[in-house]
């Protein structure tokens, strides 16, 4: 369960830190057009 709990919880940093990268990317983006 604790193993389970851990997993989850390190799969939802990573889609935050996803999310982030991916928009401060589109942001650059925005500023090179």
């Amino acid at each position: 369960m604790i193993y389970i709990t851990k997993s989850h919880k390190s799969f939802a940093v990573l889609n935050i830190y996803l999310f982030k990268q991916a928009f401060l990317w589109q942001c650059h983006v925005n500023q090179l057009q």
